[in-house]
């Protein structure tokens, strides 16, 4: 698996860089790109045809989405790893990154879980012990390109000692292929 502060330091860089021309609504919306949580300015908008998927989730009751979203898939004869990151510049940044011996799809729960890795990243922290599940599939996009798709919910201290809980997560993201 890749390390998760390489790629969330490539996004929030192009985040912050722009991607394309957007303004973002009173509403939260951001024009040209998806609507984003009320109170945060919104999701930037991007040029048709970006390398963006969409991830969505509630931090404390608290709604949260990035439009800028990057899944990358590495398979393998002994592993299967899956590595998603997403960072704006505004919200808090987040990676999944999942490995298994097996091929991936289905539900994962953070610790052990039979061979298989779930390792969290929030806000530039790495929750030591969190609880977490994760679903993912594997599917063809409107775009015609494969894409991950799935749901996430998680759990763990945060810095100041208090509960960070991130619940109703969702990820729809294009899916780059490495090979080994």
């Amino acid at each position: 698996m890749g390390r998760p502060g390489n790629i969330l330091a490539a996004i929030v860089t192009l985040a912050l860089a722009g991607c394309g021309s957007s303004t973002g609504g009173a509403d939260g919306g951001g024009t040209g790109g998806t609507p984003g949580a009320a109170g945060h300015g919104g999701a930037a908008g991007h040029d048709a045809g970006a390398p963006t998927g969409e991830i969505t989730w509630l931090a404390n009751g608290t709604p949260h989405g990035i439009a800028i979203g990057i899944a990358a898939r590495r398979s393998a004869t002994m592993t299967d790893t899956l590595e998603i990151v997403g960072a704006d510049g505004v919200n808090p940044g987040l990676s999944i990154e999942l490995g298994t011996p097996t091929t991936l799809g289905g539900t994962y729960s953070c610790g052990a879980d039979g061979g298989t890795v779930v390792l969290i990243t929030y806000d530039n922290m790495i929750p030591s012990s969190p609880t977490c599940t994760v679903t993912v599939a594997f599917v063809t996009g409107a775009d015609g390109k494969p894409h991950a798709t799935g749901t996430f919910d998680f759990s763990f201290a945060g810095a100041d000692g208090g509960a960070i809980d991130v619940t109703g997560g969702h990820f729809d993201i294009p899916v780059s292929m490495e090979t080994p």
